[in-house]
């Protein structure tokens, strides 16, 4: 089955029992070939590419190529030919002789091409080493290297020959060849190695030669002259080292693991052992696919025991089988990463992508889509082996992330969402429920306002019907001179009438004490409820905006102290002065009651109630004394009252200003970055629904109340208390004229329970603002939005996430993020637009085609799909009817998306390739 590029390893330098020196050990009853084969097919599963190398001989390589056409070595996909050489430069390590240099062969050249063409070409160009004393024939076989090797030993002194190799081994090392004698045989051979073979050096070689004045040069220019460098690492930390010196010195440092294979898996005493290669390259497994890691090798290249970008098999679609007579028929295999759909106009690319997203019940798709009428005919099959149903994908149609981008109440749904699911969602949730509370204590309070202003209306009418004070105090005033002057003509003796009159008077001054000490009780028991400290101290300078060091904490606190200290003090004077007045009142009680005992005044007042005039007088006062009493008493109601009403009202204010406080606070604390796209908020005033309210409730007949709404919204904003506490008073008050359907309590209700800001949610990305930015970079940054804010890693299906960008913003932006993102989750796009396909480094391209005149699909099906990696490369094939087999994938891409050709040499040049 064909997914595309996948990870598996490739072990490229792998020695047979050919090689001039191996360990590769059996029994005497044991053929020491079927052993080694044997060995190759039980090697991990996960390898499954080797490169065959046996130094200057391809006999090795041929022989594991015999076992493979018989139908063994089934768990490889691809053997490479490696031929291995000596190079003449760097002479006089004293470790090492040479550098390593390796040819890695396509599969698709024949060994006898390579023998013929190549190697045998090279017969007459090997020289001895300077310091070999001994003669060279120019015959290239075991034996004659074996020769050369055993007179090398024997020429010199037997005490020296333990420092010496195996006769084979010296032989080899002995024999040199220059670099440009390999390139001129390759490239003199009839061109027919042309793009079909990647060279090679060893590092650890190269590495061993010093750096001096005379060699820098030419030790960074050979292995800057080839594609790859190889090792044999001992571990992972050891391969880590090797790549991270080869950086630092500025030299070519795309270095593979291998393992230098000399011996049997099990022989785990050695290094070089088969199995032991932890290279794990992404590519379809052909020569076409390894040159792929010359083009993207930090894509392509991982070192590590595992299998890199393993996602979660239930994150993963497996395949889509299509199966619906004459419409659409096959399977399609995806690819962990990143999967792209290409083809002509209308070849059935969206559709492919729809049905998908239909079929895990996207409402993205439209219930009247025309592809909803074919969905029996398809099922998505999950790498876990599971159906579409128990799966979840996220999917965005065409045009998706502009729409959102171009709609600013859609796109502040999707950041405020965002933001809710992440750890600053509290401060949200926090924001809306102190909303709601507040909201909740203004109705609370509003209610309690209009009830007061019931109340004081009914004291105010009380009052009227009770008469004016002033008018009830002169007429006391004129009927106590009556009374008294009728006493006066009392049957009292003058001594006795004089002792009555001042007993009367008496009796009035006390009365008119206990009637003050009254009025003073009543006010002094209201004041001792009612706090001395007036909140509008705080609202005139809140303590909140202190910002040096711990100012607000201290200032509070301090603040706290000294209103609980003053308050408790107040409360006891006020206390102390309400036990006195009561005290005095009562005392003065017991006067009146000890003069009204006496003689005399008994006298008196029986003279007076014999007296009709006098007594019609005398009932005459206590009635207008009571009304008196009656309005001193409404007065103090009132004031209590229109006191806390006062106080409520102002507590109404402060709560719906403080609407604006709250959101500005969270404006401050609020803001969220990544990957250089960041999030933050704004508080926005809804003026203009401020206006069609108050338009919609207020008369605005005459230019004064037009005026009038005018100054409220001017001023509302700058959190004027003055103007909105106005407003609350006059509509309570009813001095706000108002339309006829309207009532005081329900706009009074309606407007100061509602909150008259919101969040404007703002974007920008690598410091441009969302607003300033264009339309295609717009769709970017939000579908940067919607994927990198996620907590999902299900797969992702986009239709054209291209659609408005330019290609400098498509290369720049896009393509470096789906680089990324691949990584995390599934992808799956549509695209015509070859930047996206070929510099992302897609994995899997699916080439969609619709049955036309000269667009056959096999079968006649109208829609038929074929997919493949990149490096999937085949001359197109006039003989072949069907357009989907006729040509590789990279020529569809070539053939059907602009530029495709372009973006392919531009991924090519990118590191320099030359082939």
């Amino acid at each position: 089955m064909n997914r595309g590029s996948e990870w598996r390893i490739w072990d490229l330098h792998v020695h047979t029992p050919f090689s001039l020196e191996h360990n590769y050990k059996c029994s005497p009853d044991e053929d020491i070939w079927e052993k080694y084969i044997d060995a190759l097919e039980n090697l991990p599963d996960d390898i499954k590419v080797l490169g065959i190398n046996d130094y200057l001989f391809i006999e090795g390589y041929r022989k594991v190529l015999n076992y493979k056409e018989q139908g063994r070595l089934q768990n490889i996909d691809l053997i490479l030919p490696v031929v291995e050489f000596r190079l003449s430069k760097f002479c006089g390590n004293e470790k090492f002789k040479r550098i390593n240099y390796h040819i890695i062969f396509s599969n698709e050249l024949t060994p006898e091409q390579i023998q013929q063409q190549f190697l045998n070409a090279l017969t007459a160009h090997y020289a001895l080493s300077p310091d070999c004393a001994q003669q060279w024939g120019g015959v290239i076989s075991m034996d004659s290297i074996k020769d050369l090797g055993e007179r090398i030993i024997n020429s010199v002194p037997e005490d020296e020959r333990k420092h010496y190799e195996n006769p084979l081994r010296e032989g080899f090392n002995n024999l040199n060849l220059e670099t440009s004698v390999i390139k001129n045989a390759l490239s003199n051979a009839n061109q027919i190695f042309d793009g079909k073979f990647i060279t090679a050096i060893g590092k650890t070689e190269w590495e061993d030669f010093k750096w001096n004045d005379n060699s820098i040069a030419e030790k960074k220019n050979i292995i800057n002259d080839v594609d790859i460098v190889f090792t044999a690492a001992e571990n992972i930390e050891a391969y880590s080292k090797s790549k991270e010196k080869l950086h630092e010195q500025g030299v070519n440092d795309l270095l593979l693991d291998c393992s230098d294979a000399h011996s049997f898996a099990d022989q785990i005493e050695l290094k070089d052992r088969l199995g032991n290669c932890k290279t794990w390259i992404k590519a379809n497994t052909t020569f076409e696919g390894l040159k792929q890691i010359l083009f993207e090798p930090e894509e392509r290249v991982r070192i590590q025991t595992s299998k890199p970008d393993d996602k979660d098999i239930y994150k993963v679609i497996d395949s889509i089988k299509l199966d619906e007579q004459g419409f659409w028929q096959g399977e399609i295999f995806l690819n962990s990463n990143l999967n792209t759909i290409i083809g002509g106009r209308s070849t059935g690319k969206s559709s492919l992508l729809k049905a998908i997203a239909a079929k895990h019940g996207s409402t993205d798709v439209a219930e009247d889509d025309y592809i909803r009428k074919h969905l029996k005919g398809v099922s998505v099959k999950w790498k876990d082996g599971s159906e579409t149903a128990e799966h979840e994908i996220e999917y965005f149609p065409q045009s998706y992330m502009y729409e959102i981008a171009f709609d600013p109440k859609r796109r502040n749904k999707l950041i405020k969402s965002i933001i809710k699911n992440k750890e600053e969602g509290k401060l949200l949730e926090s924001y809306d429920a102190e909303i709601e509370s507040i909201s909740k204590s203004i109705r609370e309070n509003i209610y309690s306002l209009v009830k007061f202003q019931e109340d004081t209306n009914t004291i105010k009418r009380d009052l009227l019907e009770k008469g004016n004070k002033k008018g009830i105090e002169e007429q006391l005033n004129r009927l106590r001179d009556k009374s008294s002057e009728l006493q006066k003509n009392s049957a009292l003796s003058d001594k006795e009438q004089k002792t009555f009159d001042e007993q009367v008077r008496l009796v009035q001054n006390k009365r008119k004490l206990i009637s003050a000490a009254e009025n003073d009780l009543s006010l002094l028991t209201a004041i001792s409820n009612d706090p001395p400290f007036a909140s509008s101290f705080t609202d005139k300078y809140p303590f909140v905006k202190l910002n040096f060091g711990t100012n607000q904490n201290s200032i509070e606190t301090f603040f706290k102290a000294l209103k609980e200290k003053f308050e408790n003090q107040w409360k006891e004077i006020v206390q102390d002065l309400i036990v006195t007045i009561q005290s005095e009142k009562e005392k003065i009680i017991s006067d009146i009651q000890a003069i009204e005992k006496t003689d005399v005044y008994k006298k008196g007042i029986r003279a007076i109630e014999d007296n009709k005039e006098l007594r019609d007088i005398d009932n005459k006062i206590k009635e207008e004394e009571q009304k008196l009493a009656d309005i001193n008493k409404l007065e103090q109601q009132w004031m209590q009252m229109t006191s806390r009403q006062a106080e409520i009202l102002q507590a109404v204010v402060d709560a719906h200003c403080s609407y604006k406080e709250k959101a500005d606070e969270i404006c401050s604390n609020l803001k969220i970055s990544h990957d250089g796209l960041r999030i933050s908020i704004t508080t926005e005033f809804h003026q203009s629904e401020m206006q069609d309210f108050l338009w919609e409730k207020l008369n605005q007949r005459g230019y004064g109340r037009q005026n009038y709404v005018q100054e409220l919204l001017k001023e509302y904003n700058k959190t004027n208390k003055a103007h909105i506490s106005n407003f609350l008073k006059e509509l309570l008050s009813e001095d706000v004229v108002l339309k006829n359907w309207n009532e005081p309590k329900s706009v009074a209700m309606d407007f100061f329970t509602r909150n008259w800001y919101n969040f404007d949610y703002n974007l920008s990305y690598q410091k441009d603002k969302f607003k300033e930015m264009s339309q295609g970079k717009q769709a970017f940054v939000i579908l940067k939005l919607l994927l990198d804010f996620s907590d999902k890693n299900c797969p992702i299906l986009i239709d054209q996430p291209e659609d408005s960008l330019d290609n400098r913003a498509i290369y720049n932006d896009l393509v470096a993020y789906i680089k990324g993102k691949k990584k995390e989750r599934q992808i799956i796009l549509v695209s015509h637009n070859s930047n996206v396909v070929v510099s992302a480094d897609a994995e899997n391209i699916i080439v969609a085609n619709q049955e036309g005149i000269n667009n056959k699909n096999a079968g006649g099906i109208k829609f038929q799909y074929i997919n493949g990696p990149l490096e999937n490369t085949k001359l197109k094939d006039e003989d072949d009817d069907f357009i989907l087999s006729s040509q590789g994938i990279r020529e569809h891409i070539c053939d059907i998306l602009e530029g495709g050709r372009l973006a392919f040499e531009k991924r090519e040049q990118k590191y320099g390739f030359r082939r």
